[in-house]
């Protein structure tokens, strides 16, 4: 959750506040092939892509 933390911080959030926003992310892997979002299902989450 660094890279978000830092993110966060660059864009002139508080220290403060940018580590409650990273801390409310939760990293879960994907396998090539799984899917973010099914059809016909509401999505409920926020995926962000760490490359």
């Amino acid at each position: 959750m660094e890279k978000l933390f830092a993110y966060f911080q660059s864009q002139h959030f508080s220290e403060k506040v940018a580590q409650k926003i990273a801390n409310s992310f939760s990293k879960k892997t994907f396998k090539k092939g799984d899917f973010f979002v099914e059809e016909g299902k509401t999505c409920r989450y926020l995926g962000l892509a760490e490359i």
